[in-house]
């Protein structure tokens, strides 16, 4: 199970990845942007625990850890899997994938 849960977060990467592609002209720049947004996402859920260490209260930082693919490998890493993050990474691939397929078919439009 946590190897299928695990491909779902690399789907939501690939999918980022395709939007990016999608908005670039040039590989070069479309594998920067990718790494820069995957980087990114990685980095989410580092946040909270920089905050917390600035005085930050835990429990404003909640919506962080929600965005945090670092903290959903953790999570499934422990065998601990919540339907609503399932379900986020799905939405977030179709919303990524129909947002690449739009843009690909403005370019080929021009």
């Amino acid at each position: 199970m946590t190897k299928l849960l695990t491909a779902l977060i690399a789907a939501t990467f690939i999918s980022v990845g395709m939007v990016c592609s999608s908005f670039c002209r040039r590989p070069v720049t479309a594998a920067l942007l990718t790494f820069i947004a995957m980087l990114a996402l990685l980095l989410v859920g580092f946040l909270p625990r920089v905050l917390e260490g600035q005085g930050f209260p835990r429990e404003s930082m909640a919506w962080i850890e929600t965005l945090s693919c670092w903290g959903h490998l953790e999570r499934f890493g422990r065998g601990t899997i919540l339907p609503r993050i399932v379900a986020g990474h799905i939405s977030v691939c179709l919303v990524l994938l129909r947002l690449a397929e739009q843009l690909s078919q403005r370019v080929d439009d021009t």
